[in-house]
């Protein structure tokens, strides 16, 4: 099991997979593709495609827009500011 890796989000998710449910969700599903479709078993940050890279990086960049638009959302838990 590993962290989610959406900002903060304290689900745990298991290795083959990306994010939990509902942040995998909020993702288009072109994009969701893209990361299913580059994604290999065992990679990781230093052994993964390009594509991969590139997909995971607009993921990302997807995220922090979310956060930016609600940033309670993407605040550790149990912390306030």
């Amino acid at each position: 099991m590993k962290s989610c890796a959406y900002p903060y989000c304290p689900n745990r998710v298991s290795l083959d997979v990306l994010a939990c449910r509902e942040h995998w969700l909020q993702l288009p599903l072109a994009l969701r593709l893209r990361v299913m479709n580059s994604w290999r078993p065992g990679q990781t940050l230093t052994t993964a495609s390009p594509e991969y890279l590139d997909a995971f990086q607009d993921v990302m960049a997807v995220w922090f827009e979310a956060c930016e638009a609600e940033p309670a959302a993407c605040e550790p838990k149990g912390k306030s500011r």
